[in-house]
């Protein structure tokens, strides 16, 4: 044999004794850690490779990402902040079989495209589906030119899945800290929970609570003495007004904070749900239905007829009332639902449960107050009527 030959035997012999030491460490020193947030469900397994031959001497790191049931799955690399636009991700589509890096520019599918084929250099992709879980597989280099670097040490990661195989809308999604020396994971929030909250509260509290009591003051005015009913139904009107500008302040700050610097906030785009364009909507009724209220066409005098104006003004009073209370109470549901998906510190409780059974007792109150008032004021005509019958009577009986 000659020596070039030898050589050549030399260097292939060592290049596979490194290669096989390569996957060797990955199935050794795999560090295995347990999700939080939303993905307290989901599994991590990682292992850095350092001088992966694989990569030309580059060095990559190893990820298996798992999750609980049958549906896409995604894992993303952010610049620190957690957030989805500006990262970029791996994302693996079980009914293809294709796992992929891709851009995301925007919550919108259209904004969330696979990177050109240059830079799709992911080592053994595999995605599976079995016994109702998902796990992908992929090895990734940890730099790469024009590409979020991966650090050994700490990085902020975004991990997803979808309801079912078909790429839409995440039904979980969470940041994450990881550091991949220590392997120690954190849950950080990248969404404003204390805002969404204020924003929530506020809105319950105008909607569910205040406004249905102001509408039953006007029901029930016969029970108040002196006109005190309009005063009530104004008052609370007037707290409404101020909760549902505060709802709306915190909700609009909540997603400018969210939003990266530079970015479009799309505070009232109607994509992926239409509840903040539906607010947008629903607070400029609001201004339009306090302001009609404070400047409303005078009552006439006892005795004189109400004009046209006046009877155009409570008809459609009335009626845009009824609207809002309509509009609001939907968008409260689906903003509870919104929440729940969010965050999990109220993922146990029926939220929604608990607010149609305040608003289902403050209305059937109203309503069992407006029957007894009708079934009085029916009594009180029938004795009218009887009265009135005894007195013609009597009046016959005299004149004969």
């Amino acid at each position: 044999m000659s020596s070039s030959n030898s050589l050549t035997t030399a260097i292939c012999v060592v290049w596979i004794l490194a290669f096989l030491a390569s996957v060797n460490g990955q199935l050794m020193d795999r560090t295995t850690v347990q999700l939080g947030g939303q993905l307290s469900e989901t599994i991590l397994e990682y292992v850095v490779n350092r001088a992966d031959v694989r990569a030309g001497g580059k060095d990559t790191v190893t990820i298996k990402y798992s999750i609980p049931k049958e549906g896409w799955i995604s894992l993303g690399f952010t610049d620190g902040n957690g957030m989805m636009i500006g990262a970029e991700a791996v994302i693996g589509l079980p009914d293809t079989g294709e796992v992929q890096k891709y851009s995301l520019s925007s919550y919108e599918n259209a904004g969330i495209v696979p990177m050109p084929e240059a830079q799709q250099t992911l080592i053994d992709t595999v995605v599976v589906q079995e016994g109702g879980s998902t796990t992908m597989e992929f090895t990734k280099i940890l730099n790469e030119t024009g590409e979020i670097p991966i650090a050994i040490g700490s990085n902020t990661f975004i991990g997803a899945f979808g309801f079912n195989n078909m790429f839409f809308y995440h039904e979980k999604r969470d940041s994450f800290d990881l550091d991949l020396v220590a392997g120690a994971v954190e849950v950080i929030e990248t969404r404003k929970r204390s805002l969404w909250k204020a924003h929530g509260w506020c809105a319950a509290l105008a909607w569910g609570f205040l406004s249905p009591l102001a509408i039953g003051a006007a029901i029930l005015r016969v029970w108040f003495p002196d006109g005190l009913w309009l005063k009530i139904h104004q008052y609370l009107n007037n707290s409404v007004l101020v909760l549902t500008i505060l709802a709306f302040a915190f909700g609009v700050a909540a997603i400018q904070s969210e939003t990266p610097s530079g970015g479009d906030p799309k505070h009232f785009d109607p994509s992926p749900s239409p509840h903040r364009l539906i607010g947008l909507v629903a607070f400029v009724l609001v201004l339009f239905q306090i302001l009609g209220g404070q400047y409303r066409p005078n009552n006439p005098a006892k005795g004189e007829e109400k004009s046209l104006t006046r009877r155009v003004w409570e008809v459609s009073h009335r009626f845009l009332g009824i609207a809002l209370l309509a509009i609001a109470w939907y968008q409260i549901q689906s903003g509870i639902r919104i929440y729940q998906k969010l965050f999990d510190d109220s993922a146990s409780a029926n939220l929604i449960a608990i607010f149609w059974s305040v608003v289902g007792t403050i209305s059937c109150g109203i309503a069992v107050g407006f029957v007894r008032i009708k079934i009085t004021e029916k009594k009180e005509e029938e004795k009218e009527d009887g009265d009135r019958a005894v007195s013609d009577e009597e009046e016959m009986e005299d004149n004969n």
